[in-house]
């Protein structure tokens, strides 16, 4: 998460301004590839979102790593590690799912097995954790 908020992963946009010679633009939709459209504006980042979103009662989804950070689970909120560790799991596997398609060229087996078999999880340590002043369900 640290490399995200930075913007030093290597992204296309990022490699191309290494003078890498491959494309900048995301694998699965074609806009340019950033931090910020890879784990939160890319079609499939966003379907991910929605998902936790209908299901947890959010009124929203985060829109970025900031927005994550600071309005999701601010600094010295109750619990900030345990919620922090399930964003990180979201955004690893979102990772993965893009690693997945731009590298290999093939859609990963497992992504649909491991948000399904990690979403009860979520789903109960977010309701356990749960404080008027940091909140994960809306």
């Amino acid at each position: 998460m640290w490399m995200v908020s930075q913007k030093r992963l290597q992204t296309g946009y990022n490699l191309s301004r290494k003078e890498w010679r491959g494309s900048k633009l995301c694998c699965l939709c074609g806009e340019v590839e950033n931090e910020d459209h890879i784990f939160f504006n890319c079609h499939t980042a966003r379907s991910i979102w929605f998902c936790f979103k209908e299901a947890l009662g959010w009124d929203r989804v985060p829109t970025s790593m900031d927005d994550i950070l600071d309005n999701w689970i601010p600094l010295g909120c109750r619990d900030y590690h345990i919620k922090l560790f399930i964003f990180a799991t979201i955004l690893w596997g979102l990772w993965n799912i893009r690693n997945k398609m731009g590298i290999e060229h093939k859609f990963p087996r497992g992504s649909n097995e491991f948000f399904s078999q990690n979403f009860l999880l979520f789903t109960e340590v977010a309701r356990s954790v749960e404080t008027p002043g940091c909140q994960i369900f809306g």
